[in-house]
């Protein structure tokens, strides 16, 4: 009994993923009538949507209406690409998210967050 017990155990372990890491932003593709709408000439990157507040993204200061292009010096061509990158940093981990604000570019670290329980 102890034996399968030590196997199912290990089992287990073995199929649970890392955690992975969350932002609490909404983002879609950032496209040329959202570039003008902003009256930026930046072509690449994530329109932030919302931000859900209390997130790891608002403690950082990201807002709805900036424009992410890169986290840890990665660019972020799409949506999905944000995602990928954020979700293969642990919770806890400390990184840096460029961002076009207005006519400026900005730097911020966050601390990557765990997804809230509802979401996992």
């Amino acid at each position: 009994m102890r034996r399968l017990f030590i196997i199912f155990l290990i089992g287990w372990i073995a199929v649970q993923a890392p955690p992975a890491g969350w932002l609490g932003l909404t983002v879609q593709e950032l496209t040329p009538q959202i570039a003008m709408r902003l009256g930026i000439r930046v072509t690449e990157g994530v329109f932030v949507a919302a931000v859900q507040p209390g997130s790891p993204a608002d403690q950082g200061g990201i807002r709805a209406g900036d424009v992410i292009l890169s986290v840890n010096e990665k660019k972020i061509s799409d949506p999905e690409a944000l995602r990928q990158e954020v979700a293969k940093i642990s919770p806890g981990t400390s990184i840096e998210v460029t961002f076009h604000r207005g006519r400026q570019e900005k730097k911020v670290r966050i601390s990557v967050g765990s997804p809230p329980r509802e979401m996992a």
